[in-house]
């Protein structure tokens, strides 16, 4: 089993490499988003493993009130679960005090956050300050990724398991065993569904 970490901050800037339409409604960006961020909350980092998640929205990283041209602007949305949207409120970067939320476009989020286990830690003063705006670190978050960790390994174990069952099965059906061939549909199916699984719930991170 892998033992990278599931929660992880990038170590390089993302470039976007979906390129909507201009549409009339920030909402319609949605897919595009969840594409661009592999269902992952770009603050907390968090994946989106629900699907049709209602948990999770668009995050205008310039305020839509305090920057209402940049609403459908899509270089400033952002795939954000709905709690790190809400704690972050109207937080943007200012001249007069040059404290902000680091986001994964404008800056590299190694940089300023990592992950111990559940525990978010700073590289920066913006990290700290990132963790203090989202409190990334109160008793709900931490169970929260601490649960999710412990669903994901349970995953991918059960993926790994099945994939070598698959692997087993091929060799005896190649040998001339016809129940083993008779099984080996069903369990191809049953590995790519837990793969599907996994690559949801880790947003493709492990």
């Amino acid at each position: 089993m892998s033992s990278q970490p599931l929660y992880k901050y990038p170590k390089q800037r993302h470039r976007r490499t979906e390129n909507p339409e201009a549409f009339s409604r920030y909402q319609d960006f949605r897919p595009y988003l969840i594409s661009e961020f592999s269902n992952t909350c770009v603050y907390c980092r968090t994946p989106d493993f629900l699907p049709s998640s209602e948990l999770f929205g668009i995050d205008h990283y310039l305020p839509k009130k305090q920057f209402p041209a940049l609403e459908t602007e899509y270089s400033n949305l952002f795939l954000a679960c709905n709690q790190c949207n809400r704690r972050k409120g109207i937080c943007y970067p200012r001249t007069i005090d040059d404290s902000f939320i680091p986001n994964p476009c404008d800056h590299v989020m190694f940089d300023h956050l990592r992950y111990e286990g559940a525990t978010a830690k700073s590289h920066s003063h913006n990290g700290v300050f990132a963790i203090e705006q989202l409190l990334l670190n109160d008793p709900v978050s931490l169970e929260k990724r601490e649960t999710v960790m412990t669903l994901a390994t349970a995953l991918m174990a059960a993926r790994e398991k099945h994939e070598r069952m698959v692997i087993r099965l091929a060799k005896l059906a190649a040998a001339g065993d016809k129940s083993a061939e008779e099984k080996l549909p069903a369990a191809r199916a049953k590995a790519d569904d837990l793969a599907i699984s996994v690559r949801r719930f880790t947003g493709d991170r492990i």
